[in-house]
């Protein structure tokens, strides 16, 4: 998988990142959370990525998803 990931290219980033803060009651204190959002589109072979990345879109990967990041939208 390794090897057929370096066939596919990046066509396109059009990304910003963002910060945002939430209270952590535990805690009693502010805690930032910083990430990035935007679109990103891929060229190339990808058919083998896409259960992968299916799954991905239904199980929210990445950090802090509880707080609304990590979504993946395949279009």
């Amino acid at each position: 998988l390794i090897e057929q990931a370096s066939k596919v290219e990046l066509a396109y980033a059009g990304t910003d990142r963002v910060e945002i803060e939430r209270y952590s009651t535990r805690q009693r204190t502010k805690i930032p959370l910083i990430g990035f959002r935007g679109l990103l589109r891929y060229e190339g072979k990808i058919s083998k990525f896409s259960e992968i990345l299916d799954a991905g879109a239904h199980i929210h990967i990445g950090g802090a998803t509880a707080f609304g990041f990590g979504r993946l939208k395949i279009i």
